[in-house]
């Protein structure tokens, strides 16, 4: 009897175990092939934060190692490394950025693959003038040594060791031109002044200009910033008025403008921003191959701040002049998605959404991707002993994902939203949010995830967070027509590492590189798109 027992449920187990695996066979991505390298072990406390770029030998990485606790916090400073990978993901070298040069102490800025070169960019503050010197130095691609002599690229105005100033940069969408920009130190209730020097390829300078505009450094906020094909650059900035806060007396104390610098910065021109009735609650832009100015965002009436839909613009910078403007709302099947029908049919806005993408079509449409993002901080008081122990927590929500498609006219086509649900404290999200990959029509996204929001039971569709080491990596599916398919791509737990999808990224038209790691263990695997 016992025998027939154990037979029985043996049975009953492999019948679970094929319907199970029957089931979730129906949701496993069949379009992509996945390859790991070997997996190794890096420094404690240390993680991936970027691809840098990839070559047609190797895949360069750039890793970040905090100083270890204490006073090593306060007297060491952080450690970057470059790692170099083969075409298969395989971990091949390393070697830790040098922190000085001739006596010099070098603060890490940047590096960037530009014209099959990598270039590291560090800093020196210099106190006796109080100036920041930006340095280039080139690293030799198979040692991944820093080789020659540093060269000077740019200088921002400093006004102490706390208060240097900063830099960044952006590439041009051929990739031949390279803007960097260096911001005077902040200094309350004086203009903001910043400098722009384009490079070519070759990393010869092309112009340089000193700029000021005519608004206060604290209430000019600069947003983004472009280098277009012809070397032009281009700033996204939020001026506010009076007082550098959002709202005031419950309406928008701000407003969006685009400065443009072109004929090697000689000739300047300021585009404002506006809506009419509603006013622009996060926007972005970009540069078209036909020198068009191309914005778009999301929008909401001036009494209130949850978006209400997406508008779109195309500026011809020769007469600043709009040449198409577009609002479209939102409609009530799309918001019931996010809230219940009848807030939905009243129109209640979204909230908490960045903008995160743009993406402008070849036909001259554009594609949105936004995440709901936001920051909860918790403070908690216990008793310990005779006294007041106090805690701050602060929980990082990385949740649903809009992707918008406009098409070339400023109609919105379609408007679609990826579930998600991503929750972590005390980590700044760092294996939260998502990357994406274009090919063909199709734009893919993943994204780490909780397995039962693929496999759902009895129907629900309640989106469940992501669950760290028992997380699965989702591949989400946008085709032509917004139409989305959500599929496993593989488990994180059978890998033994967490992804990192804000350190992903797409390495030729099929295929996309993914970090992961956990603890000190890491991994690179490529996505190959059929």
């Amino acid at each position: 009897m016992k025998n027939n027992f154990v037979f029985f449920l043996f049975v009953c187990l492999l019948s679970s175990s094929f319907i199970f695996t029957s089931i979730h066979a129906q949701n496993i991505a069949d379009n992509v092939e996945v390859t790991w390298g070997n997996q190794h072990k890096e420094k404690s406390g240390s993680f991936i934060t970027e691809v840098i770029g990839i070559d047609d030998e190797q895949i360069y990485v750039l890793r970040y190692r905090r100083p270890m606790g204490g006073l090593a916090m306060l007297q060491n400073a952080p450690e970057f490394l470059i790692e170099a990978y083969d075409k298969k993901g395989n971990f091949k070298s390393n070697r830790e950025i040098p922190n000085r040069y001739d006596k010099m102490r070098m603060e890490f800025e940047f590096v960037i693959y530009f014209n099959n070169r990598l270039l590291l960019f560090t800093s020196n503050y210099d106190r006796s003038d109080k100036t920041n010197v930006l340095y280039m130095h080139e690293i030799d691609k198979r040692t991944l040594s820093v080789k020659g002599k540093p060269q000077q690229v740019a200088f921002a105005k400093g006004r102490s060791q706390g208060n240097t100033g900063d830099f960044a940069y952006k590439l041009s969408f051929n990739r031949k031109q390279l803007v960097i920009v260096d911001f005077a130190a902040y200094k309350r209730k004086e203009q903001d002044e910043f400098g722009a020097q384009v490079f070519d390829k070759d990393m010869n300078l092309l112009w340089r200009k000193d700029m000021k505009v005519p608004y206060q450094d604290h209430l000019f906020d600069i947003e983004g910033y472009e280098v277009d094909n012809q070397g032009n650059f281009y700033l996204l900035a939020v001026v506010y008025e009076g007082r550098a806060v959002k709202k005031r007396g419950g309406k928008a104390n701000y407003e969006y403008s685009i400065w443009s610098y072109t004929d090697k910065g000689n000739n300047t021109k300021e585009y404002k921003m506006g809506l009419g009735d509603s006013f622009i609650t996060d926007m972005t832009f970009r540069v078209s191959n036909t020198g068009e100015i191309v914005c778009a965002g999301f929008y909401s009436p001036k009494s209130t701040y949850r978006i209400s839909g997406t508008f779109y613009q195309k500026i011809n910078p020769q007469t600043t002049e709009v040449e198409l403007q577009t609002n479209k709302a939102f409609d009530t099947q799309f918001l019931a998605e996010f809230m219940s029908d009848k807030k939905a049919e009243k129109g209640k806005g979204l909230y908490r959404f960045d903008l995160d993408n743009m993406i402008l079509r070849s036909d001259g449409g554009a594609i949105l991707m936004a995440e709901q993002f936001y920051i909860d901080e918790r403070t908690t008081t216990s008793r310990v002993g005779y006294r007041n122990e106090t805690q701050t927590d602060y929980y990082y929500y990385y949740n649903d994902i809009i992707v918008v498609n406009i098409a070339p006219t400023g109609e919105t086509e379609w408007a679609t939203k990826v579930p998600k649900y991503q929750v972590t404290s005390n980590d700044g999200g760092h294996f939260s949010s998502y990357s994406y990959m274009l090919k063909g029509s199709n734009i893919h996204l993943i994204y780490n995830d909780n397995p039962k929001n693929l496999f759902p039971s009895n129907g629900s569709q309640r989106t469940y967070s992501f669950n760290g080491k028992k997380s699965v990596v989702t591949l989400a599916t946008l085709s032509a027509d917004g139409h989305l398919k959500r599929s496993l791509l593989f488990s994180n737990r059978d890998e033994r590492i967490i992804t990192r999808p804000k350190a992903c990224e797409q390495m030729s038209i099929d295929q996309m590189v993914v970090c992961g790691e956990w603890g000190r263990r890491a991994k690179v695997g490529i996505l190959t798109f059929e």
